[in-house]
């Protein structure tokens, strides 16, 4: 969704399997009763769909899309190899291609995720199914091998075994808002958080939730690796919130070294969520006593995958199967909607 000052008439850019749309969601009041008497009517609002644009140049599945905060009329995308810089009001709707993983490597690694930074219009990072951070300045050059740094977790265990792709591989890309100098990835285990001024290891390494770990087989073997989790931060850019199995979400305190765990349970009535904080240790690890449920209960149908923190308020939307619920920080309340 893209930002605007009307409230009634918001802008949409959304991806499919190789097409890019812009929609305009218009939604709209009925007219008030202008009558002297009260009386009773019934109200609804009527919500109408209109397709601004569509942007299609992708021959490869598009893994993300990432609207510039600053420079609003651009946009980014990326495939497994490539990433695309649109121009919303080109009339041609045409690409301009600023990475090309083939061009520089000849078994290159995927691409995962592009994210636009959220404070500088010119800088935007991607990741890669090998755990590869890149974080790009259009200002510097316009050969990507030049406008790039790279960033590593060198000391990533599993990094030799069968499950290092899909250990290490960059789900989402989150950057601080009220910090230019840090960034967050997600990954299958955990959260990383990086200073910009070190590329060899993450300064806070965090596991968001270690009992799967000794499920790795199980996952991999039906198909669960494959599953890709969303990052996304709070207005002040100190909370991370991030999904998880058994309805399980994040959020995650870094100065407080804090990984509250909320569990959504939808068939109690009275309260709906259950809570867990857990400390995080100096090396990213919370602490589990040998009694403790999350060791032994196990659902990996149940998911939240996708997830959004509100930008100015504290609340946020998280998806799970075929329910919608939405979460404010201030009360603990879940609400949701089929």
């Amino acid at each position: 969704m893209l930002e605007s000052k009307n409230t009634n008439n918001i802008d949409i850019l959304s991806a499919g399997y190789r097409k890019i749309k812009l929609d305009s969601v218009n939604i709209s009041l009925p007219d008030e009763n202008d009558t002297t008497e009260p009386n009773l009517t019934e109200s609804s609002k009527e919500i109408t769909n209109k397709t601004k644009a569509e942007f299609i140049g992708h021959n490869n599945e598009i893994r993300s899309i990432s609207n510039n905060k600053l420079f609003t009329n651009n946009f980014i995308s990326a495939e497994d190899f490539k990433v695309f810089l649109w121009d919303m009001n080109s009339t041609q709707q045409v690409n301009k291609t600023i990475i090309d993983l083939e061009k520089s490597s000849e078994f290159p690694e995927k691409i995962t995720v592009a994210k636009y930074s959220s404070y500088n219009p010119n800088i935007f990072g991607y990741g890669t199914s090998k755990g590869v951070l890149k974080v790009c300045d259009l200002r510097t050059s316009s050969d990507s091998l030049e406008f790039s740094k790279s960033y590593f977790d060198e000391n990533a265990g599993l990094n030799k075994t069968i499950f290092a792709s899909s250990i290490m591989s960059v789900h989402d890309i989150n950057f601080n808002i009220m910090n230019d100098l840090n960034v967050t990835t997600r990954h299958y285990l955990s959260l990383n958080y990086w200073d910009m001024r070190k590329t060899d290891a993450p300064t806070t390494k965090i596991l968001l939730y270690e009992p799967i770990i000794s499920k790795l087989s199980y996952l991999l073997e039906n198909g669960y690796m494959s599953d890709k989790f969303s990052l996304s931060s709070d207005p002040t850019g100190k909370i991370m919130i991030t999904g998880g199995y058994n309805n399980m979400f994040h959020f995650v305190d870094i100065d407080q070294k804090l990984n509250t765990q909320i569990v959504i349970d939808e068939n109690n009535e009275k309260m709906n969520n259950t809570n867990i904080i857990r400390k995080i240790n100096g090396i990213g690890s919370c602490f589990y006593n040998n009694d403790d449920a999350s060791l032994t209960n196990f659902n990996f149908d149940k998911k939240i995958l996708h997830q959004a923190y509100s930008p100015i308020e504290n609340y946020a939307h998280l998806i799970s199967l075929n329910c919608m619920y939405s979460y404010t920080g201030a009360s603990r309340n879940i609400n949701n909607n089929q």
